[in-house]
């Protein structure tokens, strides 16, 4: 993956842990050396290194059965085989481990990023500062907030599973919304929003922890009163509002129809850390500082936008000094695409994304999706990037903001070429593949400029070409040498004796035939139909039609391109040459 490697390892040459201070442990030497090989090689097994590993620098275990790799465990098959049976679900598992590597990123890379997460930790209580550094400090907080922000998501399978068969029996069908609305809910909802044996009495709380504690019904053992209280702080919300929304959050999601994995995700976290605290007396800022400001970046990563964007609230696109964490997730979970294994029906029919190239430094945040087949569509490109701006204030760390593409059909045709069509087209005429495509294009607009003069190209520039034309034009440069064989000629250098001048009218017509029996094929393959009329963002043209049917004007323009042949090859220092 270009550069991400390259970034986490430049986070790890200046993150120092403090449990290897004594010369005992090389925590930052394993884990590093986990997160390469995960880098080099994304498998669930070498994400549970990841997983396993962090969670042992931090010694984060609950004694008896329970411990949070049994819970990362429970979500990776609820994933694989649960979720078969929904429509659109996607791997969250491996996911996880790549948002928690993209943030490692960006914060070794962005010095806006450090500087306001430093000063959110320095304005709060000395107290909320336990690393030696803010490098560990961001490590640790960062860790539990992007590896357990969906751990809560088999909850959100199980409510979609429920929808689905409830339709059915309704007689709606599988895809239809059913009229019922079943919901989960629970007899005592307390039993998951709490923390059993909390000894209240002795902590170091931050003030706004303290501020809160004020209002008597604030419970330090109620996970839902923590998440506010850390709201609250961070939003400058009124806590009691902040607390009521809480308090009511499961009739919001019933009401609206739908489920929040990151609520359950937050709750999760704080009442299993806090109940394994109870049991290993760590220090007590380690829960009511670092593990509830993860929770509450968990809790943000999808309630921003469907509760705190919203009446009565109504808050702008964050700052990222609001809540670093919050900020950080909300930005990686929504731009990590790659490798997401599809699981539900729907979602694996739809173009996946291969991998990435990732740009981020101190005024850029760039993505570029690769995919091996299929295209990603341009309007999820944009509705992505509009979506992650209207929640975000990107502008605030990086001033060019965020920019995202995805893989063209040009780029496919060039990684085949590249991973192994050799064999197939000489080599001497795929380096110079592209510069032919352009000349196509650029004799396309002579000939149309010829036969109707005044009148302006459509697409006066190879920039201006939609994807598609561009993919025809690479198709025809790259069909070239197919189209030599079946007349018994050759591509060569200029070494070679006696190259063809031009092709006969026998072999201009046939070839031409074949050229527009290939485009016809190329545009039904990607959804063109035929129309009496040209509309290229409908995919329609009057020209898929057989050669035959066309009239003589529509002919010579793929007359034109057999003709072309032999001038755009001379054009790149090639000739045509007759086989002996």
């Amino acid at each position: 993956m270009n550069n991400l490697k390259d970034y986490v390892e430049k986070f790890f040459s200046r993150l120092a842990i403090d449990s290897d201070s004594q010369g005992t442990h090389f925590y930052r030497q394993y884990i590093s050396s986990s997160i390469s090989e995960f880098l080099d090689n994304e498998t669930k097994k070498n994400a549970y290194d990841v997983y396993r590993l962090f969670l042992d620098i931090y010694r984060v275990n609950l004694s008896g059965n329970r411990s949070f790799i049994d819970l990362l465990d429970i979500m990776r098959n609820y994933e694989e085989k649960a979720s078969t049976l929904i429509d659109r679900q996607r791997d969250h598992y491996i996911h996880s481990v790549n948002v928690f590597l993209l943030g490692l990123a960006i914060y070794s890379q962005n010095s806006a990023f450090r500087t306001v997460f430093d000063n959110n930790i320095e304005k709060a209580d000395s107290q909320v500062k336990f690393y030696g550094t803010m490098a560990e400090e961001f490590f640790f907080r960062w860790g539990f907030a992007a590896l357990f922000h969906d751990i809560g998501y088999p909850v959100e399978i199980i409510s979609n599973q429920i929808k689905k068969f409830i339709a059915f029996v309704e007689g709606a069908g599988f895809k239809s919304r059913p009229s019922a609305r079943p919901y989960i809910s629970y007899f005592d909802f307390s039993r998951i929003n709490s923390i059993e044996n909390f000894n209240e009495s002795g902590f170091a709380c931050p003030r706004y922890i303290n501020e809160a504690g004020k209002n008597q019904s604030m419970q330090l053992s109620k996970p839902t009163d923590l998440l506010a209280a850390n709201l609250s702080s961070a939003f400058g919300i009124d806590y009691a509002r902040i607390k009521k929304s809480l308090d009511d959050f499961l009739l919001t999601m019933q009401r609206n129809d739908f489920v929040d994995h990151g609520f359950y995700s937050a709750l999760i976290v704080l009442k299993w850390y806090g109940e394994m605290f109870q049991k290993t007396g760590e220090v007590s800022c380690l829960f009511l500082n670092h593990i509830l400001d993860s929770a509450a970046a968990i809790f943000i990563h999808n309630a921003y936008v469907n509760m705190l964007m919203k009446e009565p609230y109504d808050l702008p696109p964050m700052e990222p000094g609001m809540h670093p964490l919050g900020f950080l997730l909300v930005l990686c979970d929504e731009a990590q695409e790659w490798n997401r294994e599809a699981y539900g029906e729907e979602t694996k029919k739809a173009t996946q994304v291969d991998s990435s190239s990732i740009i981020v430094n101190e005024t850029d945040f760039m993505l570029h999706y690769i995919t091996r087949s299929g295209l990603v569509h341009e309007g999820f490109i944009r509705r992505k990037a509009d979506f992650m701006n209207s929640l975000l204030n990107i502008g605030s760390i990086f001033k060019n903001g965020i920019r995202i593409s995805a893989t063209t059909l040009s780029e496919q045709v060039f990684g085949s070429m590249i991973d192994g069509d050799e064999e197939v087209k000489p080599r001497l005429l795929i380096e110079f593949i592209e510069s032919l495509a352009r000349k196509i294009h650029s004799r396309y607009n002579e000939k149309q400029m010829e036969r109707h003069p005044g009148k302006t190209p459509e697409f006066p520039t190879w920039k201006s070409l939609p994807e598609t034309l561009k993919y025809s034009n690479i198709r025809q440069a790259r069909a070239m040498v197919d189209k030599l064989r079946k007349i018994k000629c050759h591509v060569g250098g200029d070494l070679e004796a006696g190259p063809v001048a031009e092709f006969n009218a026998d072999e201009i017509e046939y070839l031409a035939r074949l050229e527009h029996d290939s485009w016809v094929e190329e545009r039904v393959a990607g959804g063109w139909k035929h129309s009496e009329t040209k509309d290229i963002g409908k995919k329609l043209s009057p020209y898929i039609k057989p050669y035959d049917e066309l009239e003589e004007i529509e002919k010579d323009l793929d007359r034109d391109s057999i003709r072309n042949i032999i001038p755009l090859l001379k054009d790149v220092g090639l000739n045509v040459y007759r086989d002996r």
